[in-house]
């Protein structure tokens, strides 16, 4: 309680202590003030949260704002290959997709000539020379000045060299009697960077040098067009070039590509080929290869990170070939290995061709004595027709008699009119020489049958053989005149005398899969045991002069 002033009259008399009722209720009333001003602050904050909200909801407004343009949402972004030959730019209405260009002609550096002087140290005299690469604004004109003792053919040349000038100055020796001309080369290229001289020179013991004598364009050549060497299309067989799946997968699902030859051609070639790809998601897409565009043996890229090369060789049209890429496979199925889980790709299956018609074919009339088969195998496999060695080894069974036979270069190459390639078969057994193969005698396109004995021939059409594929035909002897029961007894086994034989063989062994029945990557691995893969590198140009 307060102390009481003892001068000070409280209670009028009253005997009350009026002081300390009135600070008392002062009391009460200022703790009817402490929940509004409680309430106060909690307002202050909540305005100044509502505040903050209102700056952010501002940020996001004016972001918000910056995205409402054409410019973002149908922008295109172009991405060029080497940026120091190329820079492009794309309106919002392009057509996404990937574009080649091809150089016509290259912009070509601006270059005038002087006329000829006797002497590189001939007095050309003092004065000024102006120089100005260019007519826009941005292009500003230089002036060298020749002083007395420094004002020769070589003095002006080194003077065009020190300066700012876009222009790089040579005095060339040439021929008569005036040998000696100043040039003059812009050092940027285009119709834009023409040099443009005056000189303002006297007291020469020579004429001033004189640029009018130069010629501002290059006429056009008139002579022979080049011929470049281009494989030549046979349109026959299987197709030749050599696949090879690269890259690493990045898809989600596993999917089978399938890989459609739509305009047939060689590669390389000027017309090119066009393959086009479409996959079991419904993506499809074209690859265009032509040799403005592709060198054999870089990589295409596909979808979703696949990428396929070739080798040289010409493909036949519809020809198709697949392939299979498997999506990496979640942690959660903890009974697969990393190796297991890892996103992989198959190797390209054959071509379409030489599965439906890419067999041997053999032909002839059997002339053996005895029932027997013969066998056919791939040594050292790759292109037929090709700089690569490739050879047809054939056995017959109760004769013994076998040899090999290359199917490289000349065989199937197609050569001139008067062309004659030859080639020797040789026992496998011995070595001893069997016989001489002549090919195209006389005619373009000649046979390319290959005599194999006891009357057989076999033809190996154009393609892509691996090493080890291999298949056999039976044969049967005719019984001889007169031994009518040995022909009962051949009938009786449901056997005919082969006679003459026209007959297409498939190759086995080469690795064949059906992609839509592999699980997984590790039963395609299973499956190519023991295939030999041909190589890209050791394909590429096998085929040059074809």
């Amino acid at each position: 309680m307060a102390e009481l002033n003892p001068n000070a009259v409280t209670g009028l008399g009253s005997k009350l202590n009026t002081r300390e009722i009135v600070e008392r209720f002062m009391a009460i009333e200022k703790r009817r003030l402490k929940p509004i001003e409680a309430r106060k602050e909690e307002k202050v904050e909540e305005l100044e949260a509502w505040q903050m909200v209102k700056a952010e909801l501002d940020k996001l407004k004016g972001v918000a704002s910056a995205l409402d343009s054409d410019d973002v949402w149908e922008a295109r972004n172009v991405e060029v290959n080497d940026d120091e030959v190329l820079s492009a730019k794309a309106r919002r209405d392009a057509t996404p997709g990937k574009y080649t260009v091809a150089v016509d002609s290259v912009a070509l550096s601006h270059q005038i000539s002087s006329q000829g002087f006797a002497s590189p140290d001939d007095v050309i005299g003092t004065g000024t020379v102006r120089l100005q690469v260019g007519d826009s604004e941005e292009d500003t004109p230089i002036t060298i000045r020749l002083m007395e003792g420094n004002d020769t053919l070589k003095a002006l040349k080194q003077a065009i060299n020190d300066s700012d000038a876009d222009v790089e100055a040579y005095i060339a020796k040439t021929y008569g009697d005036e040998p000696y001309r100043l040039l003059l080369t812009s050092k940027r290229t285009g119709e834009q960077s023409r040099i443009n001289i005056t000189l303002d020179l006297e007291k020469g013991a020579v004429e001033t040098p004189n640029f009018e004598n130069s010629f501002d364009t290059t006429a056009e050549w008139k002579g022979l067009d080049p011929v470049e060497q281009e494989l030549k299309l046979r349109e026959v067989g299987s197709s030749t070039p050599v696949m090879e799946v690269v890259g690493e997968y990045t898809g989600e699902d596993d999917t089978i590509i399938e890989f459609t030859v739509l305009r047939n051609g060689t590669i390389p070639s000027e017309a090119g080929v066009l393959l086009g790809w479409k996959d079991d998601k419904g993506r499809e897409g074209k690859i265009e290869i032509n040799k403005f565009n592709y060198v054999p043996g870089q990589p295409v890229d596909v979808v979703d990170g696949v990428q396929i090369r070739f080798s040289d060789g010409e493909l036949v049209a519809a020809d198709q070939f697949k392939i299979k890429a498997f999506a990496e496979k979640s942690q959660m199925l903890w009974w697969m290995d990393g190796d297991e889980r890892k996103a992989r790709i198959t190797q390209p299956s054959d071509w379409q061709s030489k599965t439906e018609s890419g067999g041997v074919h053999v032909t002839g009339t059997y002339e053996g004595e005895d029932d027997q088969t013969v066998t056919l195998r791939i040594q050292d496999g790759g292109q037929v027709g090709g700089t690569k060695a490739i050879s047809l080894y054939y056995e017959f069974s109760e004769s013994g008699d076998s040899g090999t036979v290359s199917l490289s270069a000349p065989y199937q190459s197609g050569g001139d009119d008067d062309e004659l390639d030859s080639a020797t078969a040789y026992d496998s057994q011995d070595g001893d020489e069997l016989f001489d193969l002549k090919f195209n005698k006389g005619e373009k396109g000649g046979s390319n049958k290959i005599p194999i004995g006891h009357g057989l021939f076999v033809e190996v059409p154009p393609g892509v053989l691996r090493d080890g594929e291999s298949t056999k035909m039976d044969l049967y002897a005719a019984a001889p005149e007169g031994y009518w029961w040995l022909e009962d007894e051949a009938e009786t086994r449901g056997e005919e005398a082969t006679g003459a034989v026209d007959q297409v063989l498939e190759w086995e062994g080469g690795g064949a899969v059906d992609l839509e029945e592999l699980d997984d990557y590790e039963d395609y691995l299973d499956s190519q045991e023991g295939v030999n893969r041909l190589s890209v590198e050791d394909s590429i140009a096998s085929l040059s002069g074809r």
